[in-house]
């Protein structure tokens, strides 16, 4: 039996911040057997997608609308899209010459992460537009290479996310780079015991950005919680501030600069955090103008843990009602869910 032929692509998303601008595509059409479009993503991608991937001023001739972008399907060439680069494809159309909405970022279909009740689905891309405001986390777990990651969005907690991590099995850590929406909370699980060492990098974080994040641990666990900021170029690592144990979730909105406040609430294993950037980014740049701002949990785990995934009792308990925090840009003609 032959193989389909090799997916047609124009530009494809990979990493990032990849800029498009300007840009004209001639005559993608589909085939038959053969998946054809003009924007369309790595394919069996391990690694992450950014959020800040843009497109600005992009015509079409000959080109329908069904074959401007694609996603991906399981398949040939693609194999199973499970792969944590896979999940996680976005771009922005920051003037809406792609989705006719201008401001909308456009994400793979299942991604509830950055879905809300007013994404407009596009079947033919296998994809979905939405608004929001958008960045990463870099959860960095040490001494271990093999757990697999499960975060769940509070106002869609029956879609999570299941990540396996960026690499290598025969690494000595793994790295989780999830998109997510901002001023969203979030829970965090894990197939096994969860690790005894943590660090959360926040990406494409703005001054004043933040999100709420609850780590599942199992009972009796103990933590050690500070803050940093770290630049890559200098080598320089500066601690930035403590979190202090408080025993009512509302303190958490309480923290200052140099003090914040973590909530161990032991009767659901999660441990809660709210995580807010303190300083500027540079508007490509990954992290802040001063380093990558970095939380790092060391936790003190029982001997003979069990599995750290408490999504049984995080919800119904911890689950908020979706709402949409950035309504959708005005169609600035005829969409491409109305084709």
């Amino acid at each position: 039996m032959s193989q389909p032929n090799f997916p047609i692509r124009g530009i494809q998303f990979y990493d990032g911040p990849i800029n498009i601008q300007n840009c004209t595509f001639r005559k993608f059409a589909a085939l038959e057997g053969r998946h054809t479009s003009a924007l369309a993503f790595r394919l069996n991608n391990a690694w992450q997608s950014c959020p800040h991937n843009n497109v600005t001023n992009i015509t079409f001739e000959d080109v329908p609308i069904t074959s401007r972008v694609f996603f991906g399907e399981p398949g040939p060439w693609f194999n199973q899209l499970d792969m944590d680069g896979d999940k996680t494809s976005v771009f922005h159309d920051v003037d809406g010459s792609v989705s006719e909405y201008p401001g909308s970022y456009l994400t793979k279909a299942d991604n509830w992460l950055l879905r809300h009740p007013d994404c407009i689905d596009v079947p033919d891309w296998r994809g979905a537009i939405c608004s929001g405001r958008y960045a990463q986390m870099y959860i960095q777990v040490q001494k271990t290479s093999n757990l697999r990651m499960k975060i769940v969005k509070n106002d869609f907690p029956g879609h999570p996310l299941f990540l396996e991590g960026a690499l290598t099995r025969s690494t000595h850590y793994q790295q989780y780079q999830p998109v997510v929406t901002l001023r969203k909370g979030y829970t965090i699980h894990w197939d096994h015991t969860a690790p005894a060492e943590l660090t959360i990098w926040l990406i494409n974080f703005n001054k004043g950005d933040w999100i709420r994040v609850g780590l599942c641990y199992p009972r009796g666990t103990t933590f050690s919680i500070l803050s940093d900021v770290h630049n890559r170029l200098r080598k320089q690592t500066t601690k930035t501030g403590t979190f202090v144990r408080t025993l009512q979730m509302d303190k958490l909105e309480q923290g200052v600069p140099g003090r914040s406040h973590y909530y161990w609430d032991e009767a659901s294993g999660l441990l809660f955090l709210k995580l807010t950037a303190q300083n500027e980014r540079e508007r490509f740049a990954f992290c802040s103008v001063k380093g990558c701002e970095r939380i790092k949990i060391k936790a003190l785990i029982p001997r003979n843990a069990g599995v750290s995934d408490c999504s049984a009792t995080a919800y119904p308990r911890f689950a908020e009602r979706p709402t949409v925090d950035v309504p959708d840009a005005q169609e600035a003609g005829r969409g491409a869910a109305g084709e």
